[in-house]
């Protein structure tokens, strides 16, 4: 809970919480376990203190208990692959949902790699799972859609997805974007996940140059403060120009 608040701030608009690991090679955690993780987290941040929370799971009871505690949106790694009630509960709550895009699971992404076209079919699996949230009632405005960097893609593949992001925001909704710490960083410069500042904030001005709205960072201070000297220069670059 302290280290929400100190997100938010540093400038994060949502804290976005989770009660398992995504990370390549991680195991399941149960439902009920996450929820003993979560709902005390989400009911201090949302209730006591009035900060924005998503959860982050592809679980509908995790879910449900996370906006019961007070959570406006609900992220799903998954894309409604996972548990797609998840779809109908967003729809009946009016909740805030992030559809994304990965294979398999966090233990078995690391091998589902083999793309004909990465950017073509990850928006296409994209594209599906918008048009599921649709049919079961959730309001397009609540939507927003994440190409997943690094989940069931290489390091090269990722930076493919990036360099192409406004593919993703030509579906029509906001694009939200994971890059922070990420290992397709490290490829490049060979740093630990816990150094990748300089190249995170690469990364994150570089999704927003290409489209990217909504970005979820570790350093919440950095990145807002990096995006406004990049949106004011940015300003003033237009308004040279006419």
């Amino acid at each position: 809970m302290r280290r929400g608040v100190e997100l938010h701030e540093a400038g994060a608009g949502l804290i976005d919480v989770g009660g398992f690991s995504s990370r390549p090679g991680a195991v399941p955690v149960s439902a009920d376990e996450q929820i003993g993780r979560i709902v005390p987290v989400v009911r201090a941040l949302s209730q006591e203190h009035g900060i924005p929370t998503s959860i982050d799971a592809n679980d509908a009871a995790v879910a449900e208990a996370a906006l019961g505690a007070g959570a406006c949106a609900l992220n799903d790694i998954s894309g409604l692959q996972a548990d797609p009630s998840i779809a109908d509960l967003a729809a009946r709550e009016g909740a805030g949902l992030v559809l994304m895009h990965m294979r398999g699971t966090p233990e078995t992404m690391a091998s589902m790699t083999d793309y004909g076209d990465v950017v073509g079919d990850v928006r296409e699996a994209l594209e599906r799972s918008y048009r599921q949230a649709l049919d079961a009632g959730v309001q397009h405005e609540n939507i927003v859609i994440d190409p997943g960097i690094g989940f069931a893609k290489t390091a090269a593949q990722s930076t493919v997805i990036l360099a192409r992001l406004e593919e993703f925001a030509a579906i029509g909704r906001p694009v939200f974007i994971g890059v922070s710490r990420k290992s397709f960083l490290g490829a490049v410069t060979g740093r630990a996940a816990a150094a990748r500042l300089g190249e995170t904030v690469a990364a994150t001005l570089f999704a927003f140059d290409h489209g990217a709205r909504i970005h979820r960072v570790h350093d919440a201070g950095e990145a807002a403060a990096a995006l406004a000297v990049w949106q004011t220069l940015r300003g003033a670059e237009k308004r040279a120009d006419s």
